[in-house]
């Protein structure tokens, strides 16, 4: 990389405002190592997508990137500006919660990144999500929520959580199986009890999905050293909506999913397990 490109290139990461696609797609065109191995996470909220993060970093060993500028309140869009640091090298790009928007694809054909898409079910991920709003903070880019929400009874949280946190997670869901009928576009879906009960046999279909020689020992030692970790992690348990959440509140989860024809194929594991 010549020296202009090398300026133009800090220039545009440092100035993220001027970081736009149609600054940076031809500068990258020209550059991107397209033969590297790079791997997106494009997860559901509370999906086991922490414990998965950690598992790859120890098994993978690549450099760990985040692609969103900013969390907590902001939408979950992948910023061009922060790709500079993975232009030449491998990489893992953990913890997303981006939908497939025509921007995240645009990304994903241009690094030739391999995908993974984490799931939960929608039941459990109703529940796991309002406990996550009563203890970690109700900073997140899927609604705004107001302190009020600390004051409620626990079956107007598990309300307010499916009227306006589900329909982004059926947003993320629907956007990802429509890019898995685009002929350039390859997932791999996994779900969230492959991470909490068969960790090691997630790691063996992300090598195989990825070209990548599976080591066995070093998963095995990857996952215990993740579990060790002390990393965020609620109860990693499945089952607990419909435990948790009565009738009324299951049927309406249902009525939110019937919303999206395509995604019928996947109700075993987003409704029924």
């Amino acid at each position: 990389m010549d020296n202009l490109h090398q300026y133009a290139h800090k220039f545009f990461v440092r100035n993220s405002k001027l970081a736009r696609n149609h600054s940076l797609v031809p500068f990258y065109q020209k550059y991107v190592d397209r033969n590297r191995k790079r791997v997106l996470i494009a997860c559901m909220p509370k999906s086991a997508s922490s414990l998965m993060s950690e598992i790859l970093r120890h098994y993978l060993g690549f450099p760990l990137h985040g692609l969103t500028r900013i969390h907590a309140k902001s939408d979950t869009e992948i910023s061009w500006s922060r790709l500079g640091a993975v232009i030449t090298s491998d990489a893992l790009f953990v913890h997303q919660h981006v939908r497939a928007s025509e921007n995240t694809l645009q990304v994903i054909r241009l690094f030739n990144i391999h995908t993974v898409v984490m799931i939960r079910n929608l039941l459990d991920s109703v529940v796991s999500f309002r406990d996550h709003l009563n203890r970690e903070g109700l900073e997140i880019p899927m609604a705004y929520v107001d302190d009020h929400f600390l004051q409620w009874e626990s079956r107007r949280q598990y309300e307010f959580v499916i009227d306006l946190i589900l329909p982004w997670h059926l947003n993320f869901l629907g956007t990802w199986v429509a890019a898995s009928k685009q002929k350039d576009i390859a997932l791999l879906w996994l779900n969230y009890s492959d991470w909490i009960h068969e960790p090691e046999g997630a790691v063996k279909q992300i090598d195989a999905f990825c070209g990548l020689p599976h080591r066995e020992e070093a998963a095995r030692e990857a996952v215990a050293r993740a579990r060790k970790s002390g990393i965020r992690f609620n109860v990693g348990t499945s089952g607990r909506g419909r435990e948790l959440l009565d009738e009324d509140l299951q049927a309406k989860v249902r009525h939110f999913f019937s919303y999206y024809p395509t995604l019928e194929p996947y109700r075993p594991q987003l409704i029924e397990s």
